[in-house]
């Protein structure tokens, strides 16, 4: 089997496995990789002054992680702004919450060229790609500009509004040809799957 290389915006390390509080995305994406080991990548949860220019890579029971910290500016512009103001709201049909600014859509962007270059360097040619949910909706494309040629799929843990709600967020167009990178999309129902095939039909 080819290797698995996870990518998600929070990464459960082997110190913090047996917290309570942990999601069951996260406990199920353990689970898999211990089974088969593999690559977990993702945000380490620490903010800090300026972003390193390396991974923290670490190893255990057959999985390695890697993860970054994201600067104080990154962290604000990339998560609270545009993933948790614009995103998360336009997503989840709730217009009344959304608030927009072009420069942190600019940051979304920017964290995950930077997660892309960083994570490009532990990839190896037969690796399967699998990316969870709407923070990390660009980085196949970033890898693709990097000329990564490994199949990747995407999973969204979150609904997939109708067209109509989707183009109420500016940066509609980028994020939907972004996500036209990936080999495979999954959704969590036929109705949101309708809904996609809706919008690169007829936009």
């Amino acid at each position: 089997m080819d290797r698995v290389v996870i990518v998600s915006n929070r990464v459960m390390l082997p110190k913090l496995e047996k917290k309570e509080s942990t999601g069951g995305l996260a406990v199920a994406l353990l689970e898999a990789l211990k089974q088969n080991g593999g690559v977990w990548c993702g945000w380490s949860g620490r903010s800090v002054a300026e972003t390193p220019s390396e991974m923290n890579v670490t190893r255990a029971n057959q999985i390695t992680y890697a993860t970054m910290d994201l600067s104080f500016e990154d962290y604000n512009r990339f998560y609270n702004g545009y993933c948790n103001e614009a995103l998360w709201p336009v997503l989840h049909y709730r217009l009344d919450m959304a608030k927009y600014q072009r420069v942190n859509f600019q940051y979304y962007q920017n964290v995950n060229a930077l997660f892309a270059s960083r994570l490009q360097k532990l990839l190896k040619p037969e690796d399967l790609i699998w990316v969870h949910d709407y923070h990390f909706i660009p980085i196949a494309k970033k890898l693709r500009a990097l000329r990564c040629t490994q199949k990747m799929g995407f999973f969204l843990h979150v609904p997939w509004p109708a067209k109509e709600i989707l183009m109420a967020l500016p940066d509609h167009r980028e994020l939907v040809e972004s996500l036209l990178e990936y080999d495979i999309i999954g959704f969590q129902t036929k109705s949101y799957v309708i809904a996609f095939m809706d919008y690169v039909v007829r936009e």
